[in-house]
């Protein structure tokens, strides 16, 4: 696609709101655009706004499904109605549903923003790993808070075929005194 065309896609992902450092929504649009996957799933979907990012790369590169996971999902129906020619949600418990439903389906690309401490990130992580196609990735958010941290490098450590692609996005947000969000970690299946 010409990169003129690129702009009003890179503008709503800009503008979407996504609880993302406008760092983490360019980062986002841009690895969904450039990876193209053809099969998304998103853990933690809240009020759809890293949806949106995902959903204009997705339809900027006319190509792939986005699946989002999510308890207790607040998407306006604005943000439904766009996003609806792509994607279909699944409302619930992340480990559960992944494990019931998406058994046999793999997925190129796993972006993880749910559940926060380490047990709910071990147990997103090792779910998406089983549904993870070979050479897929998995995108964490908030990688910079103490346990979602301590889980990926739990999870580097524990599997093999998972190769560190390093941090992505590395600015840190301080906005909620005592704890450190923000930031991206990429993770890569090898076989």
């Amino acid at each position: 696609m010409e990169h003129k065309l690129l702009i009003p896609f890179i503008e709503d992902s800009l503008i979407s709101n996504a609880q993302l450092l406008q760092e983490e929504k360019l980062s986002l649009f841009s690895l969904i655009y450039t990876l193209k996957p053809k099969n998304v799933l998103e853990i933690g979907s809240y009020q759809g706004g890293s949806a949106i990012i995902i959903y204009n790369a997705l339809e900027a590169n006319k190509l792939g499904t986005l699946t989002l996971i999510d308890k207790n999902p607040k998407i306006p129906p604005n943000v439904w109605q766009k996003i609806k020619k792509r994607t279909t949600i699944h409302i619930g418990d992340s480990f559960k549903l992944i494990n019931s439903l998406f058994y046999n389906n793999n997925f190129d690309f796993v972006f993880i923003d749910g559940d926060h401490t380490f047990n709910g990130v071990i147990k997103d992580s090792f779910s998406a790993i089983k549904i993870l196609n070979k050479d897929g990735y998995i995108l964490y958010h908030d990688c910079h808070h103490d346990e979602i941290e301590k889980a990926i490098n739990h999870i580097i450590k524990k599997f093999k075929n998972i190769n560190d692609c390093g941090i992505i996005s590395t600015k840190i947000n301080k906005s909620i005194p005592e704890q450190i969000w923000g930031g991206f970690r990429l993770l890569r299946k090898l076989d």
